[in-house]
This record gives structure tokens, C-alpha cells and sequence, in this order.
């Protein structure tokens, strides 16, 4: 008798809960999961979504780069055959290498040398002989010049045209890289003398490396080389400094952007920066050059993607 009083006050108290018909609640119960499965999906897709977006936007800064770095070079050799290679300025060299000693064309051509220098931010311009013995130069002091010059002086003789070294340091410690222009008095196979135009990457290059069209403190573009078995960065970091020819690591890191780039791999890929921070990046082989272009973010939204929805592939790089 107690019990059914225990019951009939437990009915009094919640008569809904127990009206409830079975097939109901366990509706309820099916639709609740499949609202959550349905919940995560969505949150999947919209990860997804944010993956592709960020894809673009690296996609889009790594191209732009290189297409600017690439037309900003063509722009250097077009300066120096606008200006150095003029008929007045070619008959100016004919006659000084015929007589070195002429004042009136020494200063002649060292006021051309010096307002191309002026005008495009150039560090040094020097006129060599054959050898690469400076015989007018617009810095205050000739200096000797280094071996991968006689090289790139060989090469531009080979061509016939203006060629790039790679990115060195001077005989003075500064970081530059230079144009050698051959210069022909007519046909015949070798130059009688060269132009060396020293360009100061920190002028123009640098910046044009670094700035990104999107204010963002998680992008960041590099430039960098193979040199043996490491991969040197050529460029000054956003988050060190004094970094531009100094910093390197081996190829053996190959979760490294810039190592997996020298390696051959182009596109997007996933890894740890210098900092060993997770990043995506997408990169890139800068055409007729050494080098290679990184385009690089630290979006706190990746690593949500890495830790849960990424492939097996990124998985294994990763998890």
C-alpha cells in the first residue's frame, strides 16, 4: 500500500515525464546525434573552407612575389642597356680604353656612372678591363674584385649579355650582388671591358621581399638558396634578425618549408618555420635564378585543422 502511495505521489509531482510515449524519446535522443554528427560536419567543412581560403591568399603573395622579383631583374638589365650601353656612352669607353689617361673622358663617363647610380639606388658602379681591373669606379676606392665575379664576368662574355652574380659579401662585408655588362667595340669574340653594377639589396629587394599586400603578423615571405646540403636564407626575418647569408639549416630537415623547395617541391606544404613553429606555406622556384620564394603564415586556425581534420598524409607530418 506505501509503495503505490510512493508511486501515485511520484506521478503527482511530474505527470508529464511519464505521459511521455516511448518512440518519442528515443526520436529525441535520434535526432539530438544526428544534430551533433551534423554540428561537426559543418564545423569540418567550415575548417576546410578556411584551409582553401588561406591556400589563395599564400598562393597569391608567392606569385606576386616572384613575378616582382622577377620584373624588377628584367628592370635592372633594361637600366643598364638604356644607360650604360647609349652610343655616346659606347664611343665614350671606346676612346678612354684607347687612352686611359684623358681626363674629359674619364669625367665623362664617371657623371653617366654616378647619376645611374643616383638615380636607381645602385650601391657601386665600376668599369673594368678584361680582367677585372677597376679603372674608374664611383666608390671612393677601387677594391679587388672576387672570384664569382671572374665568373659571371666569363658568363656575360659567353652570352654577350648582362648577367647576375648571386648574393655574396663584399670584399668590405656588406651584402650585395652585382650586374656585369660586356662591353663590345664591334664583333669580335671577347670584351674589351665590363661594367660591375654592385646592388644594395636592403635599397629596394629586401623590403620588396618582405612587404606582403595584407596586414597580417602571421605572413611572412623568404628568399632563399641551396648551397651544398643546407638552405641558406637570403633575406633579412621578421622575427630575427641579422639573418640575411648567416642563417642556414641542413637539408636533412625536411619538415622545413625552405629545405623541402630546394628539394623540388612546389605548391603548398605544411611544416615548422625557422622558429620550429607549425606553418603552411606555399613555395615556389623563382625563374632563371638560384633562388626560391616561401610565402609562409602562422594562422593560429591551422594548427585547429592539423590537430583535428587533417589527413593521414598531414598526420604523419604533424600529429
Amino acid at each position: 500500500m506505501s509503495l503505490s502511495k510512493s508511486i501515485s505521489t511520484e506521478h503527482a509531482k511530474a505527470p508529464w515525464l511519464y505521459r511521455i510515449p516511448y518512440p518519442i524519446v528515443v526520436i529525441f535522443i535520434i535526432f539530438a546525434v544526428c544534430l551533433f554528427a551534423l554540428g561537426i560536419v559543418y564545423h569540418r567543412y567550415r575548417i576546410s573552407e578556411q584551409i582553401e581560403e588561406y591556400q589563395g591568399i599564400l598562393n597569391s603573395i608567392s606569385s606576386l612575389k616572384t613575378q616582382q622579383i622577377v620584373r624588377w631583374k628584367k628592370e635592372r638589365l633594361g637600366d643598364a642597356l638604356a644607360v650604360l650601353m647609349t652610343p655616346i656612352m659606347r664611343q665614350a669607353v671606346a676612346a678612354y680604353l684607347r687612352n686611359p689617361k684623358s681626363r674629359h673622358l674619364s669625367d665623362q663617363i664617371l657623371t653617366t656612372m654616378r647619376i645611374m647610380r643616383s638615380a636607381y639606388e645602385y650601391e657601386d658602379i665600376d668599369l673594368a678591363d678584361s680582367s677585372l681591373n677597376i679603372l674608374l669606379t664611383t666608390a671612393s676606392q677601387a677594391t679587388a674584385c672576387p672570384d664569382l665575379l671572374h665568373a659571371a664576368a666569363a658568363q656575360a662574355e659567353k652570352e654577350r649579355a648582362p648577367h647576375f652574380t648571386d648574393f655574396h659579401r663584399s670584399t668590405t662585408g656588406r651584402i650585395h650582388f652585382s650586374m656585369i655588362v660586356p662591353f663590345f667595340e664591334g664583333l669580335e669574340s671577347t670584351s674589351s671591358a665590363f661594367f660591375i653594377v654592385a646592388i644594395d639589396p636592403y635599397a629596394v629587394l629586401y623590403p620588396l621581399i618582405q612587404s606582403v599586400p595584407i596586414d597580417s603578423d602571421s605572413l611572412e615571405t623568404l628568399l632563399v638558396r641551396r648551397e651544398g646540403d643546407d638552405v641558406v636564407f637570403l633575406n633579412e626575418l621578421r622575427h630575427q634578425k641579422n639573418t640575411a647569408l648567416q642563417l642556414r639549416f641542413p637539408l636533412a630537415k625536411t619538415a622545413l618549408p625552405a629545405a623541402m623547395t630546394v628539394l623540388g617541391k612546389e605548391g603548398f606544404v605544411r611544416g615548422f618555420d625557422y622558429r620550429g613553429i607549425k606553418v603552411m606555406a606555399l613555395v615556389l622556384a623563382i625563374p632563371d635564378t638560384p633562388w626560391f620564394m616561401v610565402a609562409k603564415s602562422t594562422n593560429p586556425r591551422f594548427s585547429v585543422l592539423s590537430v583535428r581534420i587533417c589527413s593521414k598524409q598531414w598526420q604523419s607530418s604533424f600529429c
